[in-house]
């Protein structure tokens, strides 16, 4: 949506950093987006920024509503999901694995050709 398009009240402020744009200047999306909060019926928005940073930064590993404190839990979206897997991967693991396909690979060209 384009910036001249968006209506900007208070309703859409991050209630992280109390501002409508981020420093990317990104607008504050709603928290349905974020997190699902099964216990409370609260309506905000966040930056992603902003709450990803806040996901970091909090000092336990419990959710819970930037509004009223209510246990929340995580929407994880695909992509973030296959970055995750994606930083959990280590090639060297790996390495044994994918010489041994090679191997096979051009021992099977070598051998049998392509027809």
């Amino acid at each position: 949506m384009p910036l001249d398009e968006i209506i900007i009240t208070e309703d859409n402020m991050c209630v992280i950093c109390l501002d409508i744009l981020d420093i990317s200047g990104v607008v504050a999306k709603e928290q349905s987006i974020m997190t699902r909060t099964p216990e409370c019926d609260c309506n905000y928005y966040a930056h992603t920024s902003c709450f990803d940073q806040w996901v970091i930064d909090k000092p336990t590993n419990e959710l819970s509503c930037l509004v009223c404190g209510s246990k929340v839990e995580l929407v994880i979206s695909y992509r973030k999901r296959c970055e995750t897997f994606m930083k959990g991967c280590k090639p060297t693991k790996n390495i044994g694995f994918l010489a041994t396909v090679g191997v096979i690979f051009f021992v099977y060209l070598f051998t049998e050709g392509p027809t």
